[in-house]
């Protein structure tokens, strides 16, 4: 949760993310959710969060490279 707070997330997604810590829903299943207006600050916001620490872990990465491919955002604009 540090980490998340030194993202500068706003205090209602600070609180989301604390409720569904324990039980988070599908990657898939939010992705469907996403309105494509909206895909690369997602992208570009989960890519600030993820080097937060420096290190980008396999993990991380395969997380963004799905949201990558299911919004078909293109990675160069935002890097």
């Amino acid at each position: 949760m540090p980490e998340l707070q030194a993202a500068n997330l706003s205090p209602a997604s600070i609180d989301a993310i604390a409720s569904h810590i324990k039980s988070p829903p599908f990657l898939e299943t939010l992705l469907e959710q996403i309105n494509n207006d909206f895909a690369v600050p997602l992208l570009a916001q989960c890519q600030r969060i993820a080097q937060l620490d420096g290190v980008i872990t396999p993990a991380e990465a395969k997380v963004i490279d799905s949201i990558n491919k299911k919004l078909n955002c293109d990675l160069a604009v935002i890097k």
